[in-house]
């Protein structure tokens, strides 16, 4: 697997994380719009008959090969299957509140927390619709732990005006997400893959990816 930081173009304090493996590169950058997004392309993909590319799964497999890029893999998986928060800063009104209100804003806090969790999270595979678009029709990533490896599965729901073959970009909103909090999650993340020391292009060469021009 070969690891990549490259300067991002919006941002140009970050870097883009890209993992090559298999045909495939994996891309975590933050947009201009300021939201993550999780990208993969497909690099098979012969750009002068895209036209007959069928769309299709796309898997990613993080092993223990690059232990540092692993382990931060499986802390954003444990920390979110087990619901793995900072503490949470209290207001400094909320000494003012009654009891009953606090307990009450406790347990609607953790009522809407099991809610978001059990929506996002089924039989240990954390399922992500991007928050691109409406739930049904979003692109969906799937993280699961397979025999010590975090397999990542790109899936693309429906084909879009807008959308590349081969493709598939999941976003991840800094507010408004229908996952919050568990957007922090992967916040801190990408924060903590900014610190891993792997080769790095500094320069900035614009559009990263080859765009198709689709007529």
């Amino acid at each position: 697997m070969e690891i990549k930081k490259v300067i991002n173009d919006n941002q140009t304090y970050l870097y883009d994380f890209i993992l090559s493996k298999d045909n495939l590169n994996f891309k975590i950058f933050f947009g201009g719009n300021l939201d993550l997004y999780w990208q993969v392309i497909d690099e098979s993909l012969d750009y002068d008959n895209y036209k007959n590319y069928e769309n299709k799964t796309l898997e990613f497999v993080i092993d223990q090969e690059n232990m540092e890029v692993y382990l931060l893999f499986s802390k954003l998986y444990n920390d979110i299957i087990n619901k793995r928060f900072k503490e949470k800063e209290e207001s400094v009104l909320d000494e003012f509140l009654p009891s009953e209100t606090k307990e009450y804003l406790k347990k609607a806090y953790e009522k809407e927390l099991d809610d978001t969790y059990n929506s996002l999270v089924k039989n240990s595979v954390i399922s992500w619709h991007s928050d691109e678009t409406y739930y049904e029709v979003s692109d969906i990533v799937n993280i699961e732990l397979v025999n010590d490896s975090i397999k990542i599965t790109f899936i693309k729901q429906v084909e879009s005006d807008y959308s590349f073959p081969g493709e598939i970009s999941i976003r991840f909103r800094n507010s408004g997400s229908r996952y919050d909090p568990f957007n922090r999650l992967f916040m801190a993340h990408f924060n903590a893959l900014q610190n891993v020391s792997v080769e790095k292009d500094e320069k900035k060469t614009g559009n990263q990816e080859k765009k198709l021009q689709v007529n």
